[in-house]
């Protein structure tokens, strides 16, 4: 349909011609030459293939032939679409719509199956819907077809997670002290399902990060600064999300040591006080005295050492003692006090 035929020119044998004709009449656009019998045109529409009688008559008689003629469409060429794709799960599509030069086309197919969601236009062409479940890159073969061929595209289509959206902490900001609370500060968010979480700087000592869960948790080490804001950033699939965390770590609980005892038994400074020592029931406290004499040892140490030795009050000096927690992540602490009898 629509190009120039090669025109059909009959062989004839025994006396010349006088004229030719044919039945049924040729379809739009072809025609006969009466005189020479050829057949020639440019078809104007399809036709079924349909079997013509050409009769060539002379004085002396005539003589037939039959003659089967189909009008195609002229063959789809130049399929063309978006390549490559990326889709999310959950989230409809834009619809792919293709471009193609040619005759009309008449039916287009695709191969191999298009993934859960997903479909194509037998009519149009159009690829369009919401996908299902994610799928990793698929390379499809479109075929577009009419009575006189086809033309074929490859799409490739990736269908991802949607990425993550909003992420946020609970609890944000994250007030802790140091050496002492367990921290468990637990992530939430929208869209597809997180797949992997990252922390910017590391964690102090005595913390973790899950890097499935992106719970953060643990107890925060005596080196850790006292403010620090922190970037995580969610990912998966489709994408990422990212949101700042903030530690304040504080000393509530660090220890302060009494520096002097006056065992007078005026009920003022008559026993050595360490102040927050609840805080480490499994310590153990060692006092020296200036030569490097033990004179006192306990453990769970719990403001008893009243400044005597035996029940013997210690002469006035300087004594030096040594304190272990005993909790993890906390160092040892030492120092010095004074006796005043």
């Amino acid at each position: 349909k629509g190009l120039a035929m090669t025109a059909l020119t009959p062989t004839v044998s025994g006396g010349a011609v006088v004229s030719y004709s044919i039945s049924p009449a040729l379809s739009a656009g072809l025609s006969l030459n009466t005189t020479t019998g050829v057949i020639s045109g440019t078809p104007t529409a399809l036709s079924v293939a349909t079997s013509y009688t050409v009769t060539a008559t002379n004085t002396g008689g005539s003589t037939t032939a039959l003659l089967s003629i189909t009008v195609n469409d002229v063959a789809p060429s130049g399929l063309n679409y978006t390549t490559p794709n990326t889709l999310y799960k959950g989230l409809a599509m834009t619809a792919l719509t293709p471009t193609v030069s040619g005759g009309a086309v008449v039916s287009y197919s695709i191969s191999p199956a298009l993934s859960a969601g997903l479909s194509l236009n037998t009519t149009t062409g159009v690829i369009s819907g919401t996908p299902t479940a994610m799928v990793a890159k698929v390379t499809y073969t479109i075929t577009a077809t009419n009575s006189g061929g086809s033309s074929s595209k490859t799409v490739d289509i990736t269908v991802v997670d949607q990425p993550p959206a909003n992420l946020g902490y609970n609890p944000n900001p994250i007030n802790t002290k140091r050496g002492i609370t367990v921290v468990n500060s637990v992530p939430s968010s929208t869209g597809g399902v997180v797949i992997s979480y990252s922390i910017s700087p590391a964690l102090p000592m005595g913390m973790t990060f899950n890097t499935t869960t992106g719970v953060i948790s643990g107890t925060p080490s005596w080196d850790a600064s006292p403010t620090t804001i922190y970037t995580i950033v969610a990912t998966n699939s489709g994408g990422t999300a990212s949101t700042s965390v903030t530690l304040n770590v504080s000393d509530d609980y660090a220890l302060v040591v009494n520096n002097v005892i006056t065992p007078n038994g005026d009920g003022y400074n008559d026993v050595w006080k360490i102040g927050n020592i609840s805080s480490y029931p499994d310590n153990e406290v060692w006092i020296y005295d200036r030569y490097g004499k033990l004179i006192y040892n306990r453990k769970n140490y719990n403001n008893e050492f009243n400044g005597k030795l035996n029940g013997v009050p210690l002469k006035t000096d300087t004594y030096y003692y040594v304190f272990k927690m005993n909790y993890p992540g906390v160092p040892v602490k030492k120092g010095y006090f004074t006796v005043v009898n």
